[in-house]
């Protein structure tokens, strides 16, 4: 079903075996570094999110830019984020079905 297939694609079924959370855990940079460095490692940070969820590039810096406030916490990404790229990703789909017939 369409349902399958979009959760699926956001790895959901994934995230609600461990629960209705999915995490991602950032790490406190070095005091020492540079702001510019900081930004780098900043980015390392959110294309690691980007692949572990394996969401598209937007809905997956939504997902991480809501998991990730205050460094070195990890925060559950809310339900409502989750169930918006679902939504996202199963009208696109029904679209795709729709072009097809």
């Amino acid at each position: 079903t369409i349902d399958d297939l979009s959760r699926r694609c956001i790895g959901q079924e994934h995230a609600s075996q461990k629960g209705s959370y999915s995490r991602v855990h950032i790490l406190q940079p070095p005091p020492h570094t540079t702001a510019a460095q900081n930004q780098s490692d900043d980015a390392q940070r959110e294309n690691a999110a980007i692949s572990r969820v394996g969401l598209s590039h937007k809905s997956a810096a939504i997902a991480s830019f809501h998991s990730t406030r205050g460094a070195g916490v990890t925060r559950p990404v809310p339900k409502s984020v989750l169930s918006d790229i679902t939504n996202t990703v199963r009208r696109s789909m029904e679209r795709l079905v729709e072009d097809k017939m």
